[in-house]
């Protein structure tokens, strides 16, 4: 099943970016695989996805225990700087920052394991209260 949702996914995102003129190979799908078992996660690797959306700590860093370097993990949702460190250690990107003390908190820890992560900078250019 899992399988062929991904085919279908896949599917959509090439008909839908060829449409929009864009080469289907620079899209990627990140596949929310919080609070699914691990089986699935191996089942949709297996399958060809690679990256999967986490946004769980805890939960993150048990599959990530498990599964290794075998797929790729983003962090999804809201970040507190507290749980920086963790995220630093865990992620493959985070997605996304949207405050200086936690680009500060994760640009600190990332320095002490030597690691650089891919972040992506969420950006208020409508001057809206958060």
């Amino acid at each position: 099943m899992i399988k062929d949702n991904l085919a279908a996914i896949q599917d959509n995102v090439t008909c839908t970016a060829l449409a929009c003129g864009r080469d289907p190979k620079q899209v990627k799908i990140v596949a929310v695989s919080k609070k699914f078992p691990v089986e699935a996660i191996i089942e949709a690797r297996d399958s060809g996805q690679l990256l999967f959306g986490e946004n769980y700590l805890q939960e993150a860093a048990e599959k990530k225990e498990l599964l290794k370097d075998r797929v790729k993990f983003h962090f999804i949702g809201h970040l507190q700087s507290n749980k920086a460190r963790v995220a630093a250690e865990i992620f493959d990107m985070i997605e996304s920052v949207d405050r200086l003390k936690i680009a500060s908190a994760l640009n600190r820890h990332l320095q002490q394991l030597n690691k650089k992560l891919d972040v992506l900078i969420q950006v208020n250019i409508g001057y809206d209260t958060v």
